[in-house]
């Protein structure tokens, strides 16, 4: 193993371990230390604070581990991986079924007037997160059955991933207008900066599988990819299993937005972790799999 691919790794482990003190320090700050009744935290935040600060650290040691490992990170070619396809035929199935429930509360709220959902009456960003939730859960399938096959779909529909960046997009708007609004600016942070790293990783996902700088958007790709990874998931994730335990607050993002964010941060998780794993093909140029494949 190269050093700048064995850089490349000593990132990926460092942002599973920021992840796994998240998901513990989040898990303890919301079990003890958070009265769902008033939406408070009982020890002044200090859990909250250090659910943030002790992971996002870890991230940032990555991101300099990252930018060691830069001649690792070149061109990506989407190849046969079943792991990754599970991953993103569940993060497909999620979006759609989540998509669908939506839809249907919907209709509901356009007879009745009522709905689950605050976002229903700011009318069209939440009939676009409905959409781009569905349209991003076929892409999500196609892209899992472009992983079984080994075929790449990006190599002839090389924007198709802008789906995920429009979702990416309206989810953001939805928590910053309805679901930022906590006493504490620590679950801001959590709601906020969740959404938005999801977004630019997304974004940046997007630009490596359609080969645009692809170096510069593997580099990113790991920045934002480790704090959406720290952030969303341990926020849409505790929160989830809080929920089915019987607690929860005023304010809380509804489920299916809940459990969307949450496949969406652990499918760019796992795309992390097959990044690191083949190093980009071992910094070839950015493109180069294209042309080759067309010899």
């Amino acid at each position: 193993m190269n050093f700048s691919k064995a850089m490349l790794n000593n990132a990926f482990k460092l942002i599973i371990a920021a992840l796994v003190a998240a998901l513990a320090l989040r898990s303890v700050s919301m079990r003890f230390f958070f009265d769902y009744s008033t939406g408070f935290y009982t020890d002044s935040g200090l859990t909250a604070w250090l659910s943030l600060l002790i992971p996002l650290t870890l991230v940032g040691a990555a991101a300099l581990f990252c930018k060691t490992g830069l001649p690792s990170l070149g061109s990506y070619q989407l190849r046969r991986s079943p792991v990754l396809a599970v991953f993103a035929a569940l993060s497909g199935g999620v979006l759609v079924v989540s998509a669908l429930t939506m839809a249907k509360d919907y209709m509901l709220f356009l007879d009745s007037g009522f709905s689950q959902f605050d976002s229903v009456r700011q009318g069209f960003n939440h009939q676009l997160y409905m959409i781009a939730s569905f349209l991003l859960g076929l892409v999500q399938l196609a892209v899992a059955g472009a992983l079984l096959s080994g075929k790449d779909i990006f190599k002839k529909l090389s924007l198709l991933y802008m789906v995920a960046v429009v979702w990416g997009a309206s989810n953001m708007v939805m928590v910053y207008v309805f679901y930022a609004k906590s006493s504490s600016v620590a679950e801001n942070i959590f709601s906020m900066g969740g959404a938005a790293a999801l977004l630019l990783s997304l974004l940046y996902l997007c630009r490596l599988l359609a080969g645009a700088e692809a170096q510069g958007a593997g580099l990113r790709l790991f920045l934002w990819g480790g704090v959406a990874a720290v952030l969303a998931i341990p926020y849409y994730g505790v929160d989830l299993i809080q929920r089915a335990l019987g607690y929860v607050y005023a304010g809380e993002v509804p489920p299916q937005c809940q459990l969307s964010g949450l496949a969406m941060g652990v499918f760019v998780l796992a795309f992390l972790a097959s990044v690191q794993k083949r190093g980009h093909e071992a910094g070839e140029p950015a493109g180069q799999h294209y042309k080759e494949q067309g010899e």
